[in-house]
């Protein structure tokens, strides 16, 4: 009798969890399901500047030009992101007369707990498309001062950053939480997609994953989202908020 009771609980227990799961939606969030391969992206622009990659001595060059560019080695991701996030604070407008012209509409965007540039906050927000933010910030690179090679070096950094077709070779799936996606339709449960996320993403998705976004009940994007000003704070309430705008009446 024992070991019938105990399967009879496990039983139990599984039909609890999936009648929970019939009942709760499940918001995903696009950094939970993609992510960039900094040995790819590395890659991607040894072959932009040099036109080849040769392990060991790719990255010792990179380095060197990183050094130049921004005082920071390849390896200390971080820093090189928060140099070139500042970098790219100081791009002009298309006049050259001010910051770019939209900063004081765009609200506060995060990427992994640092706030995006404003042109970075319009490329998500789709209020610029990648080829736009690549022209504006050449644009701006080609009115600086400096070697010649540090230029090439800021223009090949921009060019991996937005390039979507670049992004398609850098960025990797989490199979684990698309297996998850997966339990939860199984189960009946809404499932919803959202993030700070440029329309270029979905045709990374389409064509890393084809099928992927069909998986979601929605997929909503920052860049599809309405009403965002300056004040707008990225956060599950404002999620929910836009899901429900788009005719999701319930999550709960």
């Amino acid at each position: 009798m024992g070991h019938k009771k105990t399967i009879f609980f496990y039983l139990l227990c599984a039909v609890n969890a999936t009648i929970a799961m019939q009942r709760t939606a499940r918001v995903f969030d696009a950094e939970e399901l993609v992510k960039q391969d900094i040995g790819e992206k590395t890659k991607e622009l040894a072959r932009l500047l040099y036109g080849w990659y040769v392990p060991g001595i790719s990255e010792i060059k990179l380095e060197c030009a990183l050094w130049n560019a921004f005082d920071v080695l390849l390896f200390h991701e971080h820093s090189a992101r928060i140099k070139f996030f500042d970098f790219l604070r100081e791009v002009k407008s298309p006049d050259k007369s001010a910051k770019l012209f939209i900063a004081q509409e765009m609200p506060v965007v995060h990427f992994e707990g640092d706030a995006l540039p404003p042109i970075m906050c319009a490329w998500v927000l789709g209020k610029l498309s990648a080829e736009q933010v690549i022209g504006t910030v050449n644009g701006h690179i080609d009115c600086l001062g400096g070697p010649s090679d540090v230029k090439d070096f800021y223009r090949a950094l921009v060019r991996v950053t937005f390039d979507s077709k670049i992004m398609s070779k850098t960025c990797r799936l989490h199979k684990k939480k698309i297996e998850a996606v997966d339990r939860y339709r199984a189960a009946g449960a809404p499932t919803y997609l959202v993030g700070h996320c440029a329309p270029e993403l979905r045709t990374v998705l389409n064509q890393k994953a084809p099928g992927l976004l069909e998986k979601f009940d929605k997929v909503l994007f920052s860049s599809d989202c309405v009403g965002v000003n300056s004040e707008t704070q990225f956060n599950a309430d404002f999620w929910y908020s836009q899901l429900e705008k788009t005719g999701v009446c319930s999550l709960h």
